[in-house]
């Protein structure tokens, strides 16, 4: 039976009349009570650093009065296995990482304390548990990878993958009327009153085509005047493009959505290299669609309607948008809450995800960065100094209230640099040489971990670790670092590649924010997305929009996901 039958019966009160599946017999064989050995190993890992801040009991401790005298070696194996997937269904109906749309700002318990970098990582004065060093964490990565390599391990959880999947077939053939019935004489929700959350989208590119095309032709007639750059105007842009008449742009013209037989690379709509509308295009768009260095009122004007859209009566869509933050200097973070509170970007039923992107080609604008350590500094300290020091920064303070997780996003295309255990620390690591991405990420989770230890201390929020991995490319590396660092992770599509961390990530109950149709405008055609996979086989699965400026034709970008979605599956 599936998490969320026994969920619902839980919350009704009720017996579930659903047919069960059971499988007798032996199961497996020795190549199989070998590959649960590896598994179990590998989850281990996982949570020595899940666990890290936490007081959880051991997998052993999980209880089963079931007598396994009369099992086979191989039958006690899974039922270790399933021991400690039911154990994490029970955490995570404790805490869901995902989305708390009614959390908040416990009064703060504060104490004298005080904080300092050291090799990379904040300590606290007082502190009593540090995270793992980034020589351990290496080789753990090595260790979890030797287990996703092994070849008997990878054909055990292809073989049980694939019986997951048809486990979920037979269900739905059996119980598919039944679970319809029940619905309807319960008085159950339809496809578009149900709650749904949006855990995978970008505050840039959230406004549909259409609501962009309507405000920039606005503004254009309202404030042809008004400068965009030292001696440009807008009026100045749309002649560039010949369009003397504001209301004569198209969507098209735009190039914000890929054209037909064509993929979008990521950063399409600002590069005049890339861009589908051109250099002029991509000239006109940047002022609508960037914060930069000044107020950034219109793209306030523009995406506030996006965020207060969750509190509107009647809406069923959360979201947790995610906001773009380089570490270029201190006052990065300090003015990007000024600007959220400023124009008033709050909503109840939204919140905020800080994104570090990552890319070689854009490390020339950290001018400010002379060692790792400096980029470290700067997304890390201001942090620090809002959680002791709320009353002294009460914009940043409220900012980190509504924030969730800090995700980083890389370009997994190019592996870089191996691993070194004996990596130099941060900050002797001169920033005109690019370390590989674990590293860094490594160092961001650590100094998560430290952080989240203090605010959780002094009844704060605390954030998640939900990096971007298995988006691209055809390496394992992110997809292993965050199997031991992440709460969740966006995007995994590539997963579907190695059985064996899809196994371990079905067990883990990892969560996965894919976006379809972004993968589909991208390189991932959506017949062959395996989103549907990952679904039949019990993987934590959610669906987001990712960007409904490019790959989404309507104003209700999540109900067009979900649709398309039902339509296709």
């Amino acid at each position: 039976m599936y998490h969320w039958q026994l969920l619902r019966a839980a919350v009704l009160g009720i017996k579930v009349p659903y047919h069960q599946i059971r499988i007798l017999g032996e199961d497996g064989g020795r190549d199989w009570g070998l590959a649960c050995q590896k598994i179990h190993k590998a989850l281990t890992l996982r949570d020595k650093y899940q666990y890290l801040l936490q007081e959880e009991p051991e997998l052993s401790d999980v209880s089963d009065d079931s007598d396994e005298s009369e099992l086979s070696e191989e039958q006690r194996d899974q039922r270790r296995l399933e021991k400690i997937w039911r154990k994490r269904r029970q955490q995570r109906r404790r805490s869901s990482f995902m989305f708390n749309a009614v959390a908040v700002m416990r009064s703060a318990r504060h104490r004298a304390v005080e904080f300092q970098m050291v090799d990379g990582v904040v300590r606290y004065t007082g502190q009593e548990k540090f995270p793992f060093s980034y020589e351990e964490h290496v080789l753990d990565i090595f260790g979890v990878t030797r287990v996703a390599d092994d070849g008997p391990t990878k054909s055990s959880c292809r073989h049980r993958l694939t019986m997951l999947a048809h486990k979920y077939d037979i269900h739905n053939l059996m119980n598919s009327e039944l679970e319809a019935g029940a619905s309807t004489s319960r008085g159950g929700g339809d496809f578009y009153s149900a709650r749904k959350v949006d855990n995978c989208i970008r505050l840039a590119t959230c406004t549909p085509a259409r609501s962009l095309h309507k405000f920039m032709m606005q503004k254009a007639l309202e404030e042809p005047d008004t400068l965009v750059g030292r001696d440009t105007t807008l009026g100045d842009l749309f002649k560039r493009l010949g369009l003397s008449d504001p209301r004569k742009l198209t969507i098209e013209r735009l190039g914000v959505q890929p054209g037909p037989q064509r993929l979008f690379h990521r950063f399409d709509v600002f590069s005049k290299d890339y861009s589908r509308g051109g250099a002029g295009t991509a000239a006109l768009l940047e002022p609508f669609l960037r914060r930069g260095d000044g107020e950034g009122k219109w793209f306030a004007d523009l995406v506030r309607p996006q965020v207060n859209a969750t509190d509107a009566p009647g809406s069923t869509v959360a979201t947790e948008y995610r906001i773009p933050l380089y570490g270029f200097d201190d006052s990065e973070w300090f003015n990007l809450a000024a600007w959220v509170e400023e124009n008033n970007i709050h909503a109840e039923n939204n919140r905020w995800i800080i994104q570090v992107i990552r890319i070689a080609g854009l490390r020339g604008l950290y001018r400010s960065c002379k060692t790792q350590q400096d980029q470290l500094d700067a997304l890390f300290l201001p942090m620090w100094m809002a959680s002791v020091y709320p009353e002294n920064y009460p914009q940043l303070a409220k900012m980190l209230r509504y924030t969730t997780a800090i995700n980083i996003i890389c370009n997994e295309s190019d592996r870089g640099q191996d691993l070194d255990p004996k990596a130099k620390p941060p900050k002797q690591w001169p920033w005109s040489e690019n370390p590989p991405d674990l590293y860094f990420n490594y160092y961001v989770w650590a100094n998560l971990a430290s952080l989240n230890a203090y605010r959780h201390s002094v009844g704060l929020n605390v954030f998640q670790y939900r990096p971007t991995a298995g988006e691209m490319g055809s390496h394992i590396d992110h997809l292993v670092s965050a199997f031991l660092l992440a709460d969740s992770i966006m995007q995994g599509v590539t997963m579907d590649k190695f059985p064996t961390l899809q196994y371990l990530y079905y067990i883990a109950q990892i969560g996965i924010c894919m976006a379809p149709l972004s993968n589909n405008g991208m390189d991932r055609p959506y017949a062959s997305h395996p989103f549907q996979k990952f679904f039949k086989r019990g993987l934590r699965v959610a669906l987001g929009t990712e960007g409904p400026l490019h790959f989404h034709h309507t104003q209700q970008p999540v109900h067009e996901e979900y649709g398309t979605a039902i339509k296709l599956y």
